[in-house]
């Protein structure tokens, strides 16, 4: 990366923090911060510009006010030290040091807000800043953790030499979205069959119990049958005919509708599955990553 745009990032970064800070960063000058830093990275000397936007981060008390300033402090200050890395990755500290500002500022947050706090933008951010540092330094060979003490279990993971489980190498990202697409095809599709087999069903004998509905009404006509009053005999057996024949007929009619709703029903979960499905399926074939760099947003995955 060019000094011009790191020199670039940077100064924005302090317009950012000084912004309702008179004093500058806890106290100090905010032009002599500005130029220092600047200055730093105009000569790509980002290693020291790295120690700088740490000491700010350091400086800053660990509240709910200085929340947004302390995590772009300790994205700026984890991009400086990968800079730095890069330009000389024999230099395993450098990369070193990155990590220990995102594993104190990643375990400040978790200290300050919680568990809940894993799942917020900035947690899962710069974890995985920290992660692409990580691989970085595992890929030059560096050494493993040289101040384990220095954290407890309860903080940030180690960032030792150990290799990724196989089960995690080989994970589908887009599994799930891929099983569960499956499902509601099968299922979707299992109630398209059925609701239009019963839908078909219920309509044909509504359409033949329409017919015989139409001849019983002829039959009681031509019998001169009153049908306010039917006189015993072959006029109430037509009339008692004719009222059972509605009856099936309105169950078939209602049968018939579920038939059709549950067809519907069956298509959507199918659009539904279908969808899920490709999704899980373009997240298997290409797992992208947006992460925060010195000089903006960087694209990472594979395709």
């Amino acid at each position: 990366m060019r000094a011009t745009s790191s020199r670039r990032a940077i100064t924005a970064l302090l317009s950012f923090l000084t912004a309702g800070f008179p004093g500058g960063v806890h106290g100090a000058p905010s032009v002599d911060f500005d130029r220092e830093v600047e200055l730093l990275a105009d000569e790509g000397r980002f290693s020291e510009a790295g120690d700088r936007l740490k000491q700010a981060l350091a400086e800053l008390p660990v509240n709910l006010e200085n929340r947004d300033r302390r995590n772009f402090l300790a994205t700026q200050a984890v991009n400086a030290y990968a800079l730095a890395f890069e330009r000389t990755p024999h230099m395993c500290e450098l990369a070193t040091a990155g990590l220990e500002v995102a594993d104190e500022y990643l375990s400040a947050l978790l200290a300050e807000y919680g568990a809940s706090v894993r799942k917020s933008d900035e947690y899962v951010g710069l974890n995985a800043l920290r992660e692409e540092l990580s691989d970085a330094r595992r890929d030059q060979g560096c050494s493993g953790d040289t101040n384990p003490s220095a954290r407890t279990a309860d903080e940030v993971p180690s960032w030792k030499d150990e290799p990724k489980p196989e089960h995690e190498k080989n994970a589908d990202p887009g599994k799930r979205q891929k099983t569960a697409g499956l499902v509601l095809l099968g299922v979707g599709g299992a109630a398209v069959i059925s609701g239009a087999g019963v839908g078909i069903a219920f309509g044909v004998k509504a359409l033949g119990l329409k017919k015989d509905i139409a001849g019983l009404r002829q039959g009681f006509a031509e019998a001169m049958c009153d049908p306010e009053d039917p006189s015993p005999g072959i006029c109430s057996d037509l009339d008692g005919q004719i009222s059972a024949v509605v009856s099936d007929g309105k169950k078939a009619h209602v049968l018939s509708g579920v038939g059709w709703g549950v067809t519907s029903l069956g298509v959507a979960l199918v659009v539904t599955g279908g969808v899920l499905f490709a999704k899980g399926k373009r997240k298997t074939n290409a797992h992208i990553r947006v992460l925060p760099t010195l000089g903006g947003l960087t694209l990472a995955g594979v395709f």
